[in-house]
């Protein structure tokens, strides 16, 4: 257990150490509340040598041997004898106390190098104690002087002080407060036995607890990067579909990070279909495979959501689908995955069910019918996402995972041990099979992890190789995704000119930092990474995304490879976001260039103030013919001013066309569901700006 564990389960179970340092603190309280009283006084009496007759001073070599004889001294004047003697003083001042309780009150300690003996007294009531070592002290002194009228003589003690006596040198006075309990000391003894206790507790259970403590811990065991997080919640929560929770909830940009993880930070295009197989069987697991392909659907991406789960079907069920023909009657019939797709309440998502239930469906998922079933789906969608059963007591997950381009392996950190994630990937490796990631699923996420889960970039520095990736020093380990959330049903326009993204909060728009862009130029085929950055920021133009501040700095690098992707991609950026203003390709091409000369503040711009560069551009839109609402001027062209609200523009995104040709070809296959999904969609479509339903509709 490495130190940052214990660290971890402090943070942790700092609920259980606060419940043990409480416990400690009420059993001082009690202690001292039940407690009584304790009050002490002293008293010192010392041996005087016998009168020399020569010198009439004390005899100085008794005096000496006094010195030796002080132990035995001091046991002479607690013992039994002085203690009866004592009794029967006090009782002649009416306190009858027995000497056997007066012995369980004093103690006597001689002095170091001296003829004295100090005597402590303990008791219950600060002026009997007083008085009892007062008494004490005369009737040493009386043992020691011979008269017939004193009846406490002792000869024995005598011949021990060699005839000499003893002198009570100081009286003893009630003490004004008792020396037990002491508040202070046992709160404060509560204070670190609680602190003691609780943090040991918490570190042993942390170091048998067989869970996953982080996901550092996570990628460490398993070797693979953690793409996505998604956060505690309780049953009902867990099981709602992403809708539900809404726009810039902790939830959804959970999922957006987890996208983000799996389609904008791999080196080259993206994997055509996406296995979401949970390691070890747990309720909430098909929702999170529900839930990842909406929030990729979400992305304008034209999606198709495939439950493979033939025996239990458990996301069809959480689909109210179960009774649907699906999968499985595709299968046993002619291979035509196709003709039983159907279309959702999401918009840009369709649904595969797994349809009736099958003993055999490994052997079924094992056909070759179902590998070129979903090749050719590859092709008909931009995306396609799976869920298969867990990879723990079944082999179908393997299979599908064998069949899709890559596989996700979901671990609920509550459940799933980390033995039992170790033997999920070895069904994995029986295969040949290498996941991308995983997920970890009902995860406590901290404030601190909260706040790093925010920074950009990180999601991209997961899914890099472990030789690629920033030391955790220089780069957070957690990221934010808060990539754009386009849908067909609700387009939020924001300004065509941005130089700088909105401050706290909004929809904001990450991807991988220009110099992870540049890095991908140089590994992968040419041309390859540029066009998949230019798409993605195409998309962000296309919905009126504000542009992420690290490319916006980029474009005055001092990289050369960095200005030109940074430039690459704000120019596909702007591009995309100005025909939505119906301006004319050319004016296009030149207002591109002059909004990138500006905000590196070359050519016309080097001496202009930030009025003067917004009324250049304005003139320049309105000269090009841009089309604007109600006359208003919607662009902060400056750098570092915040913009303002854009217009309503109803111009046709650039990848209309493609999706229509694809739901052509689905009507010219026979699919007799597609009229169904075109006018649905279409109908969606023409309600621009309404708000999104509370429940999604699968019907």
């Amino acid at each position: 257990m490495k130190l940052r564990d214990v660290g971890l389960a402090i943070s942790k179970r700092w609920w259980m150490i606060a419940a043990v340092l409480l416990l400690a603190l009420l059993v001082a309280a009690v202690v001292t509340k039940v407690q009584s009283p304790v009050y002490k006084v002293e008293i010192a009496v010392s041996a005087t040598a016998p009168i020399n007759p020569t010198t009439k001073l004390p005899d100085a070599l008794t005096q000496t041997a006094y010195v030796a004889l002080m132990p035995s001294i001091a046991n002479f004047t607690e013992g039994l004898g002085v203690a009866e003697a004592v009794s029967k003083r006090l009782s002649q001042e009416g306190m009858d106390i027995a000497p056997e309780e007066l012995l369980k009150k004093v103690s006597a300690v001689p002095e170091a190098n001296s003829t004295s003996v100090r005597i402590t007294f303990t008791d219950g009531s600060p002026t009997r104690v007083a008085d009892i070592a007062n008494a004490w002290g005369e009737v040493l002194v009386l043992k020691t002087l011979r008269s017939e009228a004193n009846e406490f003589y002792d000869e024995s003690f005598k011949t021990l002080l060699l005839n000499g006596s003893m002198v009570f040198t100081n009286r003893a006075v009630p003490p004004p407060k008792p020396t037990q309990p002491k508040p202070a000391a046992y709160l404060g003894l509560g204070v670190f036995v609680g602190l003691l206790l609780g943090i040991g507790l918490a570190v042993i259970i942390e170091f048998f607890d067989p869970h996953f403590r982080s996901p550092r811990e996570a990628e460490e065991l398993l070797g693979l990067p953690v793409l996505g997080i998604i956060p505690r919640a309780k049953r009902e929560r867990a099981l709602k579909l992403l809708p539900f929770f809404g726009e810039g909830s902790p939830t959804w940009e959970a999922y957006s990070e987890l996208r983000s993880g799996i389609l904008l930070t791999r080196k080259g295009e993206p994997p055509r279909s996406i296995l979401a197989v949970p390691a070890i069987p747990f309720e909430a697991a098909p929702a999170v495979a529900a839930n990842l392909a909406a929030s990729i659907a979400y992305t304008e991406r034209d999606t198709l959501l495939i439950d493979c789960d033939l025996r239990e079907g458990a996301l069809s069920r959480l689909l109210d689908a179960r009774n649907r023909p699906g999968l499985a009657e595709a299968l046993k019939g002619d291979g035509d995955l196709k003709k039983n797709i159907r279309a959702t309440g999401i918009a840009n998502l369709s649904f595969l069910a797994a349809g009736e239930r099958c003993e055999n469906s490994s052997d079924l998922l094992s056909l070759t019918s179902f590998s070129e079933g979903l090749r050719e789906l590859e092709e008909l969608y931009d995306q396609v996402v799976l869920y298969a059963p867990p990879l723990v007591g079944s082999m179908d997950g393997a299979v599908v995972a064998a069949q899709a381009r890559s596989c996700l392996v979901v671990i609920d950190v509550g459940l799933c041990t980390r033995v039992v994630a170790g033997e999920a990937m070895h069904n994995l490796r029986l295969l040949g099979v290498v996941p991308i990631g995983v997920a970890l699923a009902n995860f406590k996420v901290k404030g601190r992890e909260k706040a790093e889960r925010a920074e950009p970039g990180a999601a991209a520095e997961r899914s890099l190789p472990r030789g690629e990736r920033k030391s955790p020093s220089r780069k957070p380990r957690f990221a934010g995704d808060t990539a754009v959330r386009g849908t067909a049903h609700r387009r939020k326009e924001t300004a065509p000119v941005q130089a700088l993204e909105r401050e706290g909060g909004g929809r904001t728009a990450t991807t991988s930092s220009p110099e992870s862009a540049s890095r991908d130029l140089t590994a992968e085929e040419p041309g390859a990474p540029d066009e998949r950055v230019a798409e993605e920021f195409a998309r962000l133009g296309e919905a009126g995304a504000p542009i992420p501040k690290n490319w916006l700095r980029a474009l005055n690098s001092e990289k050369e490879d960095v200005r030109e992707s940074a430039s690459l991609a704000i120019t596909a950026y702007y591009r995309a976001f100005l025909r939505r203003y119906r301006i004319g390709e050319e004016d296009t091409v030149k207002i591109t260039e002059a909004i990138i000369r500006m905000i590196r503040r070359e050519g016309e711009f080097v001496h202009m103030d930030e009025a003067e560069a917004r009324r250049h551009l304005q003139e320049m839109l309105l000269a090009a013919g841009a089309r604007f609402s109600a006359g208003r001027w919607p662009v902060s062209a400056s750098r570092g001013e915040e913009p303002t609200s854009a217009p309503q523009v109803a111009a046709e995104s650039p990848g209309e066309p493609k999706r229509k040709e694809k739901r052509r070809l689905r009507l010219q296959r026979g699919n007799p569901e597609a009229r169904e999904t075109e006018s649905a969609e279409t109908a969606v479509g023409d309600r621009e700006g309404e708000e999104p339903e509370e429940e999604v509709d699968w019907e």
